[in-house]
């Protein structure tokens, strides 16, 4: 989304969308509360795209600082913000008033002080992956023994904040789980869903999860049959693919790891070589005839090596850490996609012949 298609998608949700909102739900309680649930739904999209990587963080914050949300666009710059989505939710639930001064009228941004709170459930619904398109259906369904709907995601999510029920081994549980439903490494089927693949004796179409057994046979695999799963089943299921992917990743990073320090070492070796180091002067014996001028674009080689291997394993260390925090979400693009038919899996030459 382009940063001023953007700042419009805020500004219209400043005015009208809280504005319309606000008129349909006078009066009616329960229509008040679907409204609401739909109105932080939408409130949840565009502050996922307010933080979305690129453009749109940097558009986000200037937004910040000419709302005179100075202090929280630092924080936001210098990746200090204990909660993103407070930020976003603020700027949201903000509006831009006249007032007047000495016969002079101005615009003031006024933050909804009573909307805080729903920086909590912004940042409730990213950190338990809620789709956009479900997440209204969440809020209302959401059932706690701290409490139900906002109230309960609410005392959830600060409870969470604060480590409480979170002990080293839930956490490594949650990471494995982020691991197992993660489509990044590349090994996820995705199809759309067969117009017949609903049926009431087998998987109805309410099912969310489930399980099925294929055979494999000349080159092609053929789906036999589907059934429900629950929920608390599939994530066993997922955890166990998690933990297979996590060993597998952290194996990686060791390498990659071990590979940046040699090529230091071997980096600093040579420094020392050219510094006239008495105690490596043996060393020397491999290079003797080669020139200066050979010998620095060796240095500059190995400079460039070193540098690049530690790129290597900062780039995977940065995607590990995003796996693990369940940040990488459902990329069609990267995933495996099954065509649905032959004219699209074939050149229109091949068809014709």
């Amino acid at each position: 989304m382009k940063v001023n298609e953007l700042k419009a998608l805020v500004a219209d949700f400043q005015t009208t969308r809280l504005d319309d909102d606000q008129m349909k739900m006078v009066g009616f309680e329960g229509q008040g509360r679907a409204v609401l649930y739909n109105q932080l739904a939408e409130a949840y999209r565009i502050a996922k795209l307010l933080l979305t990587k690129g453009p749109n963080r940097g558009a986000f914050q200037s937004m910040m600082e000419a709302a005179g949300m100075t202090v929280e666009a630092k924080k936001f710059e210098d990746d200090k913000a204990t909660n993103e989505w407070a930020y976003a939710t603020k700027l949201l639930y903000g509006k831009f008033v006249e007032k007047e001064f000495l016969n002079t009228v101005f615009q003031e941004f006024e933050p909804n002080r009573s909307a805080e709170r729903y920086g909590c459930i912004l940042r409730h619904l990213n950190k338990h992956n809620i789709a956009v398109e479900a997440a209204a259906d969440y809020m209302a369904n959401f059932t706690h023994e701290k409490g139900n709907a906002l109230f309960g995601i609410e005392a959830v999510d600060r409870a969470e904040a604060k480590g409480e029920g979170n002990s080293k081994d839930e956490k490594q549980e949650q990471t494995y789980l982020n691991f197992g439903v993660s489509p990044a490494p590349n090994d996820v089927v995705q199809f759309e869903v067969p117009a017949d693949w609903y049926d009431d004796k087998r998987f109805k179409s309410d099912n969310q999860f489930g399980t099925c057994w294929f055979e494999v046979k000349d080159g092609r695999v053929l789906l036999f049959d589907r059934k429900p799963l629950k929920e608390d089943d599939f994530k066993k299921l997922a955890t166990a693919r998690g933990k297979r992917l996590y060993a597998e990743h952290k194996a990686t990073q060791k390498t990659l790891d071990n590979v940046a320090k040699a090529s230091n070492r071997k980096l600093d070796a040579a420094e020392k070589i050219r510094a006239g180091d008495k105690d490596l002067a043996v060393i020397k014996t491999g290079v003797v005839g080669t020139t200066t001028a050979e010998y620095r674009n060796m240095l500059n080689a190995l400079g460039g090596e070193a540098k690049q291997d530690a790129a290597n394993a900062m780039e995977h260390r940065q995607y590990f850490t995003d796996l693990a925090g369940g940040k990488l979400g459902v990329d069609p693009l990267k995933s495996i996609v099954l065509i649905k038919s032959a004219s699209e899996q074939l050149p229109s030459e091949e068809i014709a012949a």
